[in-house]
């Protein structure tokens, strides 16, 4: 099956940059993009994100977006990223390419990525491993809701 949604971003920012500002940024360059939702709601997109703190508790120092993106994406993108404080991500495909596998590392801005990626396959899992490993953070459980 072909996608124009090529590639998957794994990118995690810190809260000092989870701005009304910075999120509606974020939710332009997709509804910019052709994903068939308003600015409003793919600026939602870190309302259900992975939150990640030193301690595994609230409050998150940090959040996790797994996404799929388009190439023509990709400058908006790196604006992007270059307004934010220490943003890191991955990007790997999203199916399979002529260059690349599905899942296979495509591109990253960690500064010492372990094990060297190129070739392999990065999952989610993965990367939060590697957040883990590198930077301390840990996963925040989900708080469990009172029906």
């Amino acid at each position: 099956m072909t996608t124009d949604w090529r590639f998957r971003m794994y990118l995690f920012v810190r809260a000092v940059d989870a701005t009304a500002a910075n999120r509606a940024a974020f939710g332009a360059i997709f509804a910019n993009n052709g994903s068939l939702e308003t600015e409003e709601n793919e600026a939602r997109a870190f309302d259900n994100c992975v939150r990640l703190s030193v301690s595994g508790e609230p409050p998150a120092q940090a959040f996790g977006v797994n996404t799929a993106i388009k190439p023509a994406m990709r400058d908006d993108l790196k604006t992007f990223l270059d307004g934010l404080t220490n943003a890191r991500y991955v990007v790997v495909a999203n199916t399979e390419l002529a260059n690349y596998r599905d899942g296979e590392f495509v591109l990253t801005n960690f500064q010492d990525p372990d094990p060297d990626p190129t070739g392999k396959t990065i999952s989610w899992e993965n990367t939060l491993s590697y957040l883990n490993r590198e930077f301390g953070l840990q996963v925040i459980p989900d708080e469990e809701v009172s029906p």
